[in-house]
């Protein structure tokens, strides 16, 4: 069975909740601000240059790529990137072009956490002990991590009573418990046969250690996800954007919006909003149930809308 919406406040949250999932929708299909923002950045430098937009984009590609660009097939990616049809493949040809621009440190950290969505700083491998930023981060991290197996552990929610854990085998444990958790919020019918089948979180275990080590790129929404997971049921806006800012991220903002223009930030405030004025009325164990069955809602809706970017929850290793 599906929660009820039955404790005060409920139903009426949820709708507010949907009717903003659909304005979030609506919004989405226009130009980001941020690429706003970067075309005045372009152009302000274009005209310092003294030069036709065909001309710096030319510019710019000789800046990234050190060669003359060969026709005007060359430098369409450029023109893509600065009009919002596209983002740069990588991290370093996204710098590359931040560094033709000759962007000042405030616009460079601007570009990274909110015109691209990534995090300030990237590790490919951990750096040595001296870069404390990396290892406050990293140790951050693993107590959350830590904090929420024991809670697991101890006294799991109810749709999640009844998960065998193995005896000293701690990330294991975390692996599989958090698997689950993320699992329910996609699975439609925690009622059906579905549960009964044996599920194999193993498959999750390579990217959930590179997130703990905080290795490789991380997406934003990645980083929410194991922010609500590993947070909840104590969640608040600030909280979340406290450690966002730690982690080097982008702060929730409602009006930031994803790559592809998804004002995914402004659906999480009005969710979190929702969440704190009902975890004082009801309590968390009921709030949690409710923000579990308005996820699942929710992704049902974003699933027949084909708005996947929307499912904030989701996971490739899910399927």
């Amino acid at each position: 069975m599906t929660y009820q919406f039955i404790a005060p406040g409920e139903a009426k949250s949820w709708e507010k909740i949907r009717t903003l999932a659909k304005e979030c929708i609506r919004l989405s299909q226009g130009e980001r601000p941020e690429v706003r923002r970067l075309k005045t950045i372009y152009e302000d430098r274009r005209k310092a240059n003294g030069l036709s937009r065909a001309g710096m984009d030319a510019l710019i590609y000789r800046l990234i790529y050190g060669k003359e660009p060969v026709g005007s097939s060359s430098t369409l990616k450029i023109r893509y990137w600065r009009t919002g049809h596209h983002v740069p493949v990588n991290r370093d040809t996204a710098l590359a072009f931040a560094r033709a621009l000759d962007l000042l440190p405030q616009d460079a950290a601007w570009f990274l956490t909110a015109w691209l969505d990534k995090s300030l700083e990237f590790y490919p491998e951990a750096p040595p002990d001296q870069d404390l930023l990396y290892w406050q981060r990293r140790r951050r991290l693993e107590d959350l991590a830590s904090d929420y197996l024991n809670r697991m552990s101890e006294n799991p929610p109810a749709p999640l009573n009844g998960i065998r854990l193995m005896e000293g085998a701690p990330l294991s444990n975390l692996r599989h418990l958090y698997y689950v958790d993320a699992l329910q919020y996609i699975c439609q019918d925690p009622s059906s046969s579905f549960w009964k089948k044996h599920i194999y979180s193993i498959r999750y275990d390579m990217e959930l250690k590179r997130s703990l080590k905080l290795l490789g790129e991380i997406p934003r929404k990645t980083m929410i996800r194991h922010l609500i997971i590993l947070g909840l049921p104590d969640l608040t806006t600030d909280w979340i954007n406290e450690q966002l800012d730690f982690f080097g991220y982008l702060p929730l903002c409602p009006d930031h919006t994803l790559t592809g223009g998804e004002y995914l930030d402004r659906l999480l405030l009005g969710i979190l909003a929702a969440y704190e004025s009902l975890n004082q009325k009801n309590g968390p164990e009921l709030t949690r149930l409710w923000f579990l069955d308005c996820y699942r809602k929710l992704d049902a809706y974003f699933i027949k809308n084909q708005k996947n970017s929307f499912r904030f929850m989701y996971f490739k290793s899910l399927e």
